[in-house]
């Protein structure tokens, strides 16, 4: 119980953190997730819901079986930010109920290649090999592609006039959404935040 506990207040710190624009809280978020979720027989990794028995609990899902990073999050243009197009998590209250298991395994969140990407992929990939316990040489295809934003909206600048002002991004190059995600980790620190808050996790386990 009191690792659940730290797990959540984990997520709101980290979360409330990369709102006030620190990114790479949610690679934070992503070690916090894989201590919650990910499981691993060859070492013996045993996840935290596993440990309280809950993995078959409900879930809050954002995204309705889509498979598309626009379930998660919303993109925003900002012509005066050196950042012209950026993904946000889409936060709020619209949830679709599903197991923890389906959640983090199986319900689609990305597609590179031909492949559909999951939760767990995701979440491994930032954890695994962009710095929440280790950092890589090379990341995996995919986590590259949702990084450098080249499926999302993509602003050419070139036409673009700021009278007797210079742009604030070069606007000799296309200007991609990237980051997109970061901005889906921090999503699915929501979605476990509400559905702890709504199903009274804590409660129900403290219940004899």
């Amino acid at each position: 119980m009191r690792k659940l506990n730290e797990a959540l207040a984990a997520l709101k710190i980290s979360g409330e953190a990369y709102d006030r624009g620190i990114d790479g809280e949610a690679i934070r978020l992503a070690g916090t997730l894989r201590v919650m979720f990910h499981a691993n027989k060859r070492t013996q990794c045993v996840p935290l819901v596993e440990h309280l028995g809950i993995q078959e609990w409900e879930m809050l899902s954002s995204d309705a079986q889509h498979g598309d990073p626009m379930g998660f999050v919303s993109i925003k243009l900002d012509l005066a930010s050196s950042t012209p197009v950026k993904a946000f998590p889409k936060l709020g209250d619209q949830f679709f109920p599903i197991s923890i298991s389906h959640w983090w395994l199986s319900q689609p969140i990305y597609r590179f290649q031909g492949r559909e990407y999951f939760r767990c992929s995701l979440v491994r990939a930032a954890a695994n090999k962009d710095g929440a316990s280790h950092v890589d040489v090379s990341l995996d295809k995919f986590y590259e592609d949702m990084e450098s934003g080249g499926k999302l909206l993509v602003l050419n600048g070139q036409n673009l006039v700021y009278p007797n002002l210079q742009a604030p991004y070069d606007q000799t190059k296309p200007q991609h959404c990237r980051n997109v995600h970061l901005a889906m980790l921090r999503q699915f620190s929501h979605e476990v935040l509400a559905t702890a808050s709504r199903y009274r996790w804590i409660e129900k386990l403290s219940t004899p």
